[in-house]
């Protein structure tokens, strides 16, 4: 197996947050915490409420919470903060902006302190967006 310290775009996927593969066809591991908790960011906030058939009580209330007529910037920031802070490897969530564009993409922008000690930001990693056309 290869490790890799750091998230890299892979051009043979380019869908950040998947699994990656070697030339071989084996995975490939990260070994830092930054690099692990962007990835499953990445996850939590591209896994809906009530997607999974197995447990509809897992995911992110985007329809239910955000993807509202008006929806507040307080139940915004709240939906935003429990899905950093519950992800595990988060110690501490520091700061936290977003902003919805007028092509409605909403961009995610956090800094964290992370279990290890580090601080964590968003920024340096490939960037939280959701589109909110659909």
């Amino acid at each position: 197996m290869e490790y890799a310290g750091v998230l890299k775009a892979d051009l043979n996927n380019p869908d950040v947050g998947d699994m990656r593969l070697d030339d071989a066809g084996q995975e490939i591991l990260l070994t830092e915490l930054a690099a692990e908790v962007s990835q499953r960011i990445h996850v939590k906030f591209s896994y809906f409420l009530g997607e999974w058939f197995l447990n509809v009580e897992e995911g992110t209330p985007w329809f239910q919470r955000i993807l509202v007529k008006a929806p507040s910037d307080t139940v915004i920031r709240a939906v935003l903060s429990s899905v950093i802070r519950g992800t595990e490897g988060v110690a501490e969530l520091v700061k936290l902006t977003y902003a919805i564009s007028r092509d409605r993409h909403l961009s995610v922008n956090f800094v964290a302190k992370l279990a290890d000690g580090t601080t964590f930001r968003s920024t340096e990693y490939p960037s939280f967006t959701l589109d909110l056309t659909s």
